[in-house]
């Protein structure tokens, strides 16, 4: 099954993602699901996204019932809002379907 994600919840995915790559350098989906670094938060988004926060938080909670975001429920970088991380799913369809759109 193909997952379908609106506009700006791709616009998420991707900046989660991007991050994790920019933490490992990974390259391809294994590698970073070897090592998923795709920790932000709220207010993180907010910052990258420019969107206001009524806004990050509808496409989170959207993300997360589709199981492509979760809540770590901490924040192991000692943030005062909770980090979040990418499912597998996110970082496969980044590598497989957005990457591969984009050439």
């Amino acid at each position: 099954m193909k997952m379908e994600f609106t506009t700006k919840e791709q616009e998420m995915l991707v900046a989660f993602v991007e991050t994790g790559i920019h933490i490992t350098g990974a390259q391809d989906a294994d590698w970073l699901l070897d090592d998923n670094m795709t920790w932000m938060n709220a207010d993180d988004l907010a910052e990258e996204l420019k969107w206001d926060k009524q806004t990050i938080g509808g496409v989170m909670a959207s993300l997360s019932e589709k199981n492509a975001i979760f809540d770590s429920g901490e924040s192991p970088r000692g943030a005062k809002v909770t980090d979040w991380f990418v499912e597998d799913l996110a970082i496969n369809w980044y590598f497989k379907t957005y990457k591969a759109e984009e050439k």
